[in-house]
C-alpha cells in the first residue's frame, strides 16, 4: 500500500500524465477548425471569460488565505507563518540568514 502511494505521488508520473493528456488532446482535436473558430469569437465574450477566470483564481486564493488562517487552531500552520516564525526565532538568537548557527559553542570545528 505504501508503494502504491509513492508511485502514485510520484513527480514523473504526474509529468508522465499531463505530456499523455497534452499528446491526446493535440492528436484529438483538429487545431485548424478550432484556431477559425477561436478567430470568428465576439472578442467581448473572450474578455469576459478571461475577467471572470481572474476574479475566481483570486476567489480561490483568498479562500486557501481564510482557510489556513482558520486552521491553526487544529495544529496547522502556514507555511507563511512558519517562515515568519523561523525568521523570529533567528532574530531575537541573535543569528543571520546569510551565517548558519554553530552548533560547537565557539569551539574550532577540528577540536570535535
Amino acid at each position: 500500500m505504501a508503494c502504491a502511494r509513492a508511485v502514485l505521488r510520484s513527480k514523473w508520473l504526474r509529468i508522465g500524465g499531463t505530456l499523455a493528456g497534452i499528446t491526446f488532446l493535440v492528436h484529438n482535436v483538429d487545431m485548424g477548425k478550432a484556431g477559425r473558430s477561436l478567430m470568428g469569437a465576439d472578442w467581448r465574450w473572450a474578455v469576459l471569460g478571461l475577467a471572470l477566470t481572474a476574479v475566481a483564481c483570486l476567489a480561490s486564493v483568498f479562500e486557501w488565505g481564510v482557510l489556513l488562517r482558520s486552521s491553526a487552531g487544529l495544529g496547522v500552520r502556514s507555511p507563511v507563518d512558519h517562515a515568519e516564525g523561523h525568521q523570529q526565532a533567528d532574530q531575537t538568537e541573535g543569528h543571520s540568514h546569510t551565517q548558519p548557527p554553530t552548533r560547537n559553542k565557539g569551539r574550532s570545528p577540528h577540536s570535535l
